[in-house]
């Protein structure tokens, strides 16, 4: 080029420079090469993102599909939890109600019982404690007593310690029908002329220095009942007094006399140590003799 501008280019010049521009002929096709090369993957890498990009935004929809169904899953899955704590709850209280109700039952049975044992009980004639516990009978007799005419009183006082003594003193009659039933109670009344003090005639054997031998008197009657002013008295026999009720305190039919203190009587002289030739004539046929 220098040579065309500033003199005369020689051949070898002219081959050089055609060696050149062949050179760059070539070198432009592998560059055209090279483009179109790297166009065709840029297209193949835009066709591959487009897809990859439709993947993925099908993929995100499939995420997002999948995230809501989880979540609707999950909502159901709490609800379905929440019935089975409330369902779990609602067996635990059933199996509870379940279990009082058979504790409620086994007692009903239980009372049940007892008061068909109470009341074969009062076929006898015998209140039973089951029947009417002792605080509920003591509340009963206090309020009767307002009713008791003038001088009479209950056979033994109300106090705690005396309650058991009316269960074996009270006779019970049993009246029922279809829908009740009524105990009729017989209360033993007692006034002051009619309380007496049970004294038991003991004999002891003595000896008799003329028969070198010992004797035994023996009373008619093997008791003596005393009333509070020790002015009358009974006569009972042991017989007799087997049929009273009680112990300690008895109650006895009313079926014996009653004899003033001017009444001469063998047990009734031996307990106020009388002249001993009364007590001797009356005991007289009652003479038994004894071995030592």
């Amino acid at each position: 080029m220098l040579k065309w501008v500033f003199g005369t280019a020689t051949l070898l010049d002219v081959e050089e420079l055609h060696k050149t521009v062949d050179k760059m002929h070539r070198t432009e096709g592998n560059i055209i090469h090279s483009v179109n090369h790297q166009m065709t993957y840029l297209k193949s890498l835009d066709s591959a993102v487009k897809f990859n990009t439709e993947a993925v935004e099908t993929l995100s929809e499939k995420v997002k599909a999948i995230m809501l169904d989880s979540n609707k899953w999950k909502d159901e899955t709490d609800i379905a939890i929440h019935w089975l704590n409330y369902t779990i709850y609602n067996q635990s209280n059933t199996f509870t109600y379940i279990r009082q109700l058979e504790f409620a039952i086994l007692e009903l049975r239980t009372v049940v019982k007892e008061v068909l044992i109470s009341l074969d009980s009062t076929m006898k004639g015998k209140l039973s404690v089951n029947l009417i516990p002792p605080a509920m009978l003591r509340n009963m007799l206090k309020n009767v007593t307002s009713y008791f005419p003038c001088g009479y009183t209950l056979c033994v006082s109300l106090q705690q310690n005396n309650i058991n003594l009316f269960y074996e003193f009270l006779d019970i009659s049993v009246l029922a029908d279809y829908n009740s039933i009524k105990l009729v109670v017989l209360i033993h009344l007692k006034i002051f002329e009619r309380h007496f003090y049970l004294k038991k005639v003991i004999t002891f054997p003595y000896k008799i220095s003329s028969l070198d031998n010992y004797i035994q008197l023996t009373a008619e009657h093997d008791n003596l009942v005393l009333d509070d002013s020790y002015q009358h008295f009974l006569l009972w026999k042991e017989a007799g007094i087997k049929k009273c009720r009680g112990k300690g305190i008895m109650i006895c039919r009313a079926d014996k006399p009653i004899y003033g203190t001017n009444v001469l009587n063998c047990e009734f002289s031996l307990y106020f140590r009388r002249d001993e030739a009364d007590i001797t004539a009356e005991l007289l046929p009652s003479i038994h003799p004894t071995l030592p």
